[in-house]
């Protein structure tokens, strides 16, 4: 699978990163770039082992933010963690989303609550990559077993500039 970031030279990835398609992650970093974001976009392409009893599948979250996933995953659950992660989202608000601190710590709430039974959540993608593709969201990131730093293939790279063209109707 892969990642991407504007970060270069990741020897680790944080819990909760996600990975998918080159053409996902290459849409991913480019778009955040687009968005005015600074950094060296990177691709990692890593080998991910994950038990399928210790994964769930839920609807894509649109958002990288803990309030986001705790939603969808209190939704998913029919458990005491359903109100659990009720709780997470609750104790955040859009103004305090762009708090590291406040994020990490609910990240590892939202964590306390799903290992070591769930260690990965797969979705399917509606906004990088191919409609509808899986993609992985680790909730640890002890599954990963190589990373290797790979260059962008120039071709798909113009294929994101122009398919964000089309979805963010600005020019890159």
């Amino acid at each position: 699978m892969y990642h991407a970031s504007l970060h270069s030279g990741l020897k680790n990835f944080n819990p909760f990163s996600h990975f998918g398609s080159k053409f996902a992650a290459t849409e991913a970093v480019f778009r955040r770039l687009h968005l005015g974001e600074k950094g060296s976009p990177s691709l990692y392409k890593v080998t991910i082992n994950i038990p399928h009893d210790n994964s769930i599948e839920i609807p894509d979250w649109a958002s990288p933010r803990p309030r986001n996933i705790a939603l969808e995953l209190a939704s998913h659950f029919a458990d005491d963690r359903s109100d659990q992660f009720n709780s997470i989202a609750e104790s955040i608000s859009i103004k305090e989303a762009g708090d590291k601190d406040l994020r990490a710590s609910l990240f590892e709430r939202i964590s306390e609550n799903l290992l070591p039974d769930v260690k990965g959540i797969y979705y399917k993608n509606k906004h990088e990559g191919e409609y509808d593709e899986k993609t992985l969201c680790l909730v640890c990131t002890n599954c990963i077993s190589n990373i290797e730093s790979e260059e962008f293939d120039h071709d798909e790279v113009e294929r994101v500039k122009k398919l964000l063209k089309q979805k963010l109707h600005r020019t890159l």
